[in-house]
């Protein structure tokens, strides 16, 4: 599903991999770096900043990236 504004749903979707699977250089570590220590707006912010570098239309909605935020702050990660 893809709008024209860019408030998709994908959009939080990236914001999800990549907070939780990557590290803060953009490494993938399987999660190790999200599971010692906790996700901030401001960590969340930055990693959108990221994402927009390369998506620059990509706008998604406030209720979408406080859902991410509340499901990342929530939890750890645990790939089998």
């Amino acid at each position: 599903m893809h709008s024209v504004s860019g408030e998709d749903i994908s959009v939080c979707v990236c914001l999800s991999i990549l907070t939780s699977l990557f590290d803060d250089e953009g490494i993938f570590d399987e999660g190790k770096s999200f599971n010692q220590t906790r996700i901030t707006k401001l960590e969340m912010r930055r990693r959108l900043v990221f994402i927009c570098k390369f998506a620059s239309n990509a706008r998604p909605s406030r209720g979408n990236l406080k859902q991410v935020f509340s499901f990342l702050s929530g939890g750890s990660v645990d790939l089998v």
